[in-house]
């Protein structure tokens, strides 16, 4: 199923067997998982980079189940005007080196299963 139909059947109250999903990432720290939706829509790859960014935050919050409460656009604005230009924010830096990991582990276990 589609996040995007998830997200529908979320908003119309339809009630359907489908695989629960759950942002694990700190729970004190919800501007991870805000810089996150803002990196990949700016990316185009969330509707394309277009859309309301705050609407398309709280749909995906309410999608992984976070709460990210009234001041989530003024933690995240914070952050950013405490950054400096060569900023990163470290849920990229988690992400770049989990995937390296993970080709690493199938690269493995692609030679282990050609021996």
């Amino acid at each position: 199923m589609s996040l995007f139909f998830y997200l529908k059947s979320v908003h119309f109250g339809l009630k359907r067997n489908i695989y629960e999903i759950k942002w694990t990432g700190k729970k004190d720290n919800k501007n991870e998982f805000v810089q996150l939706v803002y990196g990949l829509h700016k990316a185009g790859l969330i509707n394309q980079g277009k859309g309301e960014i705050t609407k398309i935050v709280e749909s995906l919050a309410e999608a992984f189940k976070i709460e990210l409460g009234k001041g989530w656009q003024a933690n995240h604005s914070s952050s950013i005007h405490k950054a400096n230009k060569d900023y990163e924010a470290p849920v990229f830096a988690k992400i770049r080196e989990a995937y390296k990991t993970y080709v690493e582990e199938q690269i493995e276990h692609l030679k282990k299963k050609k021996k």
